[in-house]
């Protein structure tokens, strides 16, 4: 009967996502899922995450909010992902602008990283050049001081291996930076880590 009862108790929140799904006015329910994900973000130097993703304890809440956006998600030993809608001087990023992505030093992962550009919707932008972001795995031009600089523009550079495309027309963005395999530090002390800074691009500016 116990088990029974431990059943019953995950069906509740699967009868109620139904109920809510159909009688979903105008997308209401996804402002309300939205505003909640944003109150379990932290934000490290305008990256924004999650670290209790894929935890038991996180919650029938999170769990929702997860499955809305990603369907799942890996524990932050595996990954972690961090998302950056504004830029260094806490601008919405928008494509009418140019952005450079400054990496300091190298992001502290056993596996690789990676940085993908979304639409404000959270969804990939279409491009003429099918090109959504870089990652550490490939041949990236590494400056003499050891920076790597990423480039975030409409027009294809002559060297494009930094280059992640903007699309044509003017829209808000969204940048996700995944980390796979994180190191110690950036599980126990990630306000420690140097994330990477998105820097918008002044007219004249080399």
């Amino acid at each position: 009967m116990k088990k029974n009862r431990n059943y019953f108790y995950y069906l509740i929140p699967v009868i109620l996502g139904f109920i809510l799904g159909y009688y979903n006015p105008e997308g209401k329910l996804d402002f309300i899922v939205q505003k909640s994900a944003a109150r379990s973000v932290s934000n490290y130097d305008g990256w924004r995450t999650n670290l209790k993703l894929a935890r038991n304890d996180q919650g029938m809440l999170m769990r929702g909010i997860v499955a809305r956006i990603g369907l799942g998600a890996n524990t932050k030993e595996e990954a972690i992902y961090l998302s950056a809608r504004k830029d260094s001087e806490g601008q919405r990023l928008n494509s009418a602008n140019e952005y450079k992505i400054i990496l300091d030093e190298a992001i502290p992962v056993d596996a690789f990283w990676s940085i993908t550009l979304y639409g404000g919707d959270d969804y990939l932008i279409k491009t003429d050049y099918n090109k959504y972001g870089v990652s550490s795995f490939q041949n990236l031009e590494t400056r003499g001081d050891g920076r790597i600089v990423l480039t975030l523009s409409k027009n294809k550079p002559e060297n494009d291996a930094n280059w992640i495309p903007l699309p044509k027309d003017d829209q808000d963005l969204t940048l996700t930076l995944r980390c796979y395999n994180p190191q110690e530090k950036m599980l126990n002390d990630l306000n420690n880590v140097k994330l990477p800074v998105v820097k918008k691009v002044i007219k004249g500016e080399i």
